[in-house]
C-alpha cells in the first residue's frame, strides 16, 4: 500500500529563507519566520492540498515577489479557529469569505485588490440576487480580512483606506432587493403548531415564547447555566450574541417557562437540556404506535429489523438550523402560515411592549442598545422578571 503523503514543513534554509519542499522541489518564501514567509507558506499548502498532493506550478523563488490576495487569505484561514474558538457559524461564514475572494482574485497580487475589484465582487453578489444589507455585511466583511492583514503587516495602511472608500449600498439603489422585517408570529398559529412538534421541541417553544431568548440560546440551555441561587431562577448562558462586549445575559426563568424547563434539569450539569435524540427516540415511538401492519405470527416485531450502527445518529443538542427545521414541519402538518424560532422573540417582545412599554420589552430580550429593542418593539433583573411575568405562553 502506498504510503500517504504528508504536509511538508515549513523550515529554516542556510540562506536566512525559510523554505519548504513539495514532491522534491524546493520553495524558497522569504526571511525565515516573517510573516510574508508564512502567508506564502500557508498559501502553497492550501494549493498543494487542493491539487491532490501535487507541487503547485509557478515559481520556486517567492522572496522576491509580492503576496498575492491567495496569500492573505490562507494567513485569514489559520487566524480563524484563534479568533472565533467556540462558534462553528462564523468560522464557517470566514471560509466561505475566503472562497469568495479567491474564486476571481486568488492569483491577484494583494497590493493591487482596490476598490474596482471589491466592487466587482459586490456586483457578483447583486446578480445573485442577494439582499442590499446581506451584501453589505458581506463587503464589510471582506474589507475586514485586508484588515487583518494590516495588522500583520503583510499589507501597507493605505491599502484598507482605500478599499474603505466603496461606499455601502443605498435603500433603494436600483438593482437592489431589501429584505422584509421579520414579523411576530400569532400566538394561536404557535399553539397550532405545538401539537404536531415533539415533546422536547414543545417545550422549547414555550421557553423561548416566554422569555424572547434567541434560539441559539435556547438550544444551548444546560443544567448548570440555571442559576437557583435565589427566589427565581435565571439563565446566564456562557455565550451569547454580546458576551465579547462584556455585557452579561440573565434571563429570568418563572411561570409556564420553569415547567416546561423542569423535567429536562435531570441530567448531567453540563449537558445540553433540549437533545435532539429524545426528539428522534419520540418519533420513532410514534411511527410504531401508528403502524397499520399488527403483531403476530409471521410479522416482524418492533425493532427486529432495525438497521445497527447507523453512520447517521442525532447530535447531541440542537442547532438553530435543525430546531428551525423541526417548526416548520410541524407548522405545515397543523396548516399554518410558515413561521420559524427567531418570530417568537419578537412575539415576546412585541407582547410586553404592548402591555408595559419599551424598557421591559429591552430587557427582556437582553437588546444591547435602545434602538434595538424599537427593533423588536439590561436594564435590571426586576425589570426583566417583571417583563418575563407578562410574557406570552402557549399553555
Amino acid at each position: 500500500m502506498p504510503r500517504s503523503r504528508s504536509i511538508p514543513t515549513y523550515r529554516y534554509h542556510i540562506s536566512g529563507q525559510a523554505i519548504v519542499t513539495f514532491c522534491q522541489k524546493n520553495f524558497y518564501l522569504g526571511p525565515h519566520n516573517s510573516q510574508d514567509s508564512f502567508a506564502r507558506y500557508n498559501a502553497l499548502v492550501a494549493e498543494y492540498i487542493a491539487n491532490g498532493m501535487v507541487a503547485p506550478p509557478g515559481e520556486t523563488r517567492l522572496a522576491d515577489k509580492p503576496l498575492t490576495v491567495a496569500c492573505i487569505t490562507a494567513a485569514y484561514r489559520r487566524e480563524l479557529p484563534n479568533k472565533f474558538p467556540n462558534c462553528k457559524d462564523q468560522l464557517r461564514h470566514g471560509e466561505r469569505l475566503c472562497d469568495l475572494l479567491e474564486a476571481e482574485h486568488a492569483h491577484l497580487p494583494a497590493i493591487e485588490f482596490g476598490p474596482s475589484c471589491l466592487k466587482q465582487i459586490r456586483d457578483e453578489l447583486i446578480a445573485s440576487n442577494y439582499a442590499r444589507t446581506f451584501i453589505n455585511k458581506q463587503i464589510k466583511a471582506v474589507v475586514g480580512i485586508f484588515s487583518f492583514a494590516v495588522s500583520c503587516e503583510l499589507l501597507p495602511p493605505e491599502r484598507l483606506v482605500a478599499l474603505k472608500t466603496l461606499p455601502a449600498l443605498k435603500k433603494g439603489q436600483k438593482g437592489t432587493r431589501e429584505t422584509e422585517k421579520v414579523q411576530p408570529v400569532p400566538v394561536e398559529d404557535v399553539q397550532k403548531t405545538a401539537a404536531f412538534l415533539a415533546p422536547v421541541i414543545r417545550a422549547m417553544v414555550r421557553v423561548q415564547l416566554g422569555t424572547g431568548m434567541r434560539p441559539s440560546e435556547v438550544c444551548h440551555i444546560r443544567p448548570c447555566d440555571i442559576d437557583k441561587s435565589g427566589t427565581e431562577w435565571f439563565y446566564r448562558p456562557s455565550e451569547h450574541k454580546n458576551a465579547n462586549k462584556g455585557k452579561i445575559r440573565a434571563v429570568p426563568i418563572l411561570g409556564d417557562v420553569r415547567d416546561a424547563l423542569e423535567p429536562y434539569m435531570d441530567r448531567p450539569s453540563t449537558e445540553y437540556c433540549f437533545s435532539p435524540r429524545e426528539s428522534y427516540a419520540w418519533h420513532k415511538e410514534q411511527r410504531r404506535k401508528n403502524r397499520k401492519t399488527p403483531d403476530g405470527p409471521g410479522r416482524n416485531k418492533p425493532g427486529t429489523n432495525r438497521v445497527k450502527n447507523l453512520k447517521w445518529q442525532p447530535n447531541a443538542k440542537f442547532g438553530k438550523d435543525s430546531y428551525r427545521q423541526a417548526i416548520q414541519r410541524a407548522a405545515s402538518k397543523a396548516g399554518v402560515p410558515h413561521w420559524f424560532p427567531y418570530m417568537l422573540r419578537h412575539t415576546a417582545q412585541t407582547e410586553v411592549r404592548k402591555t408595559m412599554g419599551l424598557e421591559y420589552s429591552q430587557a427582556l430580550g437582553g437588546a444591547s442598545t435602545r434602538q434595538m429593542a424599537e427593533h423588536y418593539a439590561q436594564l435590571t433583573e426586576e425589570t426583566a422578571i417583571a417583563a418575563a411575568a407578562a410574557a406570552p405562553r402557549i399553555s
